[in-house]
């Protein structure tokens, strides 16, 4: 009959309806999971760009972009593609830093190698005043590296260059008391 039948057509759309609301549901569900792996990810990486851990804020960005690739979440791809671009920049700028740092150690270092080598040929040459100002240049700039070891031998090599200007001006003054006592 054809009441039967419409009956069993409003059943059937029922169930299709109740059917697709369960698909929908499921769908918004399994999406706002992805969006909130998405988030998760994206918090985890700000934290840990917070705490200087730029390699593992980049790889918890990334992590967030595929996610949000595999959903097709465009907010979400968005998102950590600018925390991505920043995460970069931040990289950039550290290795620049220490860039700057490592030629200001190797400036120093060098400045202070320069030093004891001036100061090694005016205490051989017997400018022990020049010597010992090299030295002392020289032990100042090791003490900036932090070189401890290096400053010690030039603080002894300073020593030993007044030493020895002290003694040629003990010297010096007795030649001179001779030549006055003789005249």
């Amino acid at each position: 009959s054809q009441e039967g039948r419409t009956k069993a057509m409003e059943a059937l759309g029922k169930v299709f309806d109740e059917m697709a609301k369960e698909k929908k549901d499921h769908t918004d569900k399994l999406d706002k999971a992805g969006k909130q792996a998405v988030s998760d990810a994206l918090a985890k990486g700000d934290a840990l760009m917070q705490a200087g851990d730029t390699a593992g804020a980049q790889a918890a960005y990334l992590q967030a972009r595929a996610l949000a690739n595999s959903m097709g979440d465009r907010e979400g791809r968005s998102d950590s593609l600018a925390a991505l671009t920043q995460n970069m920049a931040e990289v950039a700028k550290e290795d620049a830093a220490k860039n700057q740092e490592q030629e200001n150690y190797q400036r120093v270092l060098g400045q202070a190698v320069n030093a004891a080598a001036k100061g090694d040929e005016a205490f051989l040459s017997g400018d022990y005043a020049s010597a010992q100002a090299y030295f002392n240049s020289a032990m100042e700039k090791y003490n900036a590296l932090h070189d401890t070891q290096s400053a010690a031998q030039m603080r002894s090599k300073a020593d030993a260059a007044a030493s020895k200007l002290g003694d040629t001006l003990a010297q010096k003054y007795q030649a001179d008391d001779t030549a006055q006592q003789a005249r």
